[in-house]
């Protein structure tokens, strides 16, 4: 017996539904953290020195679990901010990330000396 429209409809629905998991792949949100996943895979080679070659990691939590990191971090505050380490030499893990701008990343970089003059 050959499908009718409504069939392959339900079909469609179906598939859809089996392979949505949240819905939100579309959002910024969602391509940072697949980045943070990406920088953290010991596979990942571009970066390897500065991630996972120092041992850095995405809270075991977030990891395959991306509603999770957004109810922690919260949604982005504009297109200017990207996710920040407080502790530059800690993981990515609750308490440990925010979202700031260039301008605030730049005082909290590894490459950065602090300097103190006449007691300042």
């Amino acid at each position: 017996m050959p499908f009718t429209y409504k069939c392959r409809e339900a079909q469609r629905l179906c598939l859809i539904a089996r392979n949505t998991t949240h819905g939100m792949s579309r959002l910024s949100e969602y391509h940072i953290w697949k980045g943070i996943k990406k920088r953290c895979n010991p596979k990942y080679k571009l970066r390897f020195k500065r991630y996972a070659g120092r041992n850095i990691t995405m809270a075991k939590e977030w990891v395959n679990n991306f509603p999770a990191f957004l109810a922690c971090v919260g949604p982005r505050p504009s297109p200017q901010h990207s996710i920040e380490r407080l502790d530059n030499n800690g993981n990515y893990e609750p308490g440990n990330v925010i979202w700031a701008t260039a301008k605030q990343q730049n005082r909290n970089s590894s490459r950065n000396h602090v300097i103190e003059f006449d007691g300042r």
